[in-house]
């Protein structure tokens, strides 16, 4: 195991940016500036396309469980002491002490079940997940060129 430092940290998507770590959500970004669909802070958000929202893991047709969740600020670089990149549970859990992610999140992709949502927030119901670099692969579709039209 070695120390590894970057940009380590999935991005956190919610259902509502009052979900998102305190610091990550709309209060992150600087006076006249809004948190943009790409999970950074600009003063026109309206020219990033769609399919640059990292909740949708680049899914060509992302899942229904995806549509409508958005990103919170991207985390800062961090440094792991003992990093092991085939232990994601101690990636989530650094990151979540890291940036004060309360409650419990999935990763994307496993949309069964309720989630434990932090006590601080003024929102009663929601989903949080990680995703970015924990999404899986998006299929590939393969075509005979045989299918009915």
């Amino acid at each position: 195991m070695r120390t590894r430092t970057g940009n380590l940290c999935p991005q956190m998507c919610v259902s509502d940016v009052q979900l998102c770590p305190e610091g990550y959500g709309d209060d992150s970004c600087p006076s006249g500036q809004s948190l943009c669909i790409d999970g950074t802070c600009s003063d026109a958000c309206g020219d990033i396309p769609a399919r640059n929202n990292p909740c949708g893991c680049k899914f060509q047709y992302p899942p229904e469980d995806a549509k409508g969740l958005v990103p919170c600020a991207t985390f800062p670089d961090v440094t792991i002491e003992h990093y092991n990149a085939d232990d994601l549970s101690q990636l989530t859990d650094f990151c979540s002490d890291k940036f004060n992610v309360s409650g419990s999140a999935p990763f994307w992709g496993d949309w069964s079940g309720d989630q434990e949502l932090p006590d601080d927030t003024e929102v009663s119901s929601g989903r949080r997940f990680w995703a970015g670099s924990q999404c899986p692969k998006a299929p590939k579709y393969g075509y005979t060129y045989k299918e009915p039209l």
